[in-house]
């Protein structure tokens, strides 16, 4: 079995034993003189819970793979990755090609032996 299967199975059974349990959560403030949490309220278990008034809910468009990972953030990380590899690609090869051309055209044109003359005249 693998870990991610392994993984998966303990959430399940977490779920389960959750949905089982029959006390219901607990709301706590902040007390500001005492700077300790007080319970304020508790929601049962059969309280609904409108999911949009929630604030930290993360909506996830891709959903996450198996191993809880957000799809889009993966998705976005390697499309930038290969961006930047195709783009860096692209620079090198354009620089090196005019360099190509214009080492040619730096020496008037006559080839081989103009180059090796131009050399010798400069050094």
């Amino acid at each position: 079995m693998t870990n991610a299967k392994r993984n998966y199975y303990i959430r399940l059974n977490n779920s389960i034993q959750g949905l089982l349990a029959t006390e219901g959560a607990s709301i706590a403030t902040r007390d500001p003189q005492t700077t300790t949490l007080q319970e304020a309220g508790t929601i049962q278990q059969a309280a609904y819970v409108n999911v949009s008034q929630v604030p930290n809910v993360r909506v996830l468009p891709l959903g996450t793979d198996n191993f809880g990972r957000d799809v889009l953030t993966e998705l976005v990380t390697a499309t930038r990755v290969s961006l930047l590899i195709g783009f860096s690609a692209g620079h090198l090869g354009q620089s090196l090609w005019l360099r190509e051309v214009h080492g040619r055209e730096g020496h008037g044109g006559e080839g081989r032996r103009g180059r090796r003359e131009a050399q010798r005249r400069c050094c």
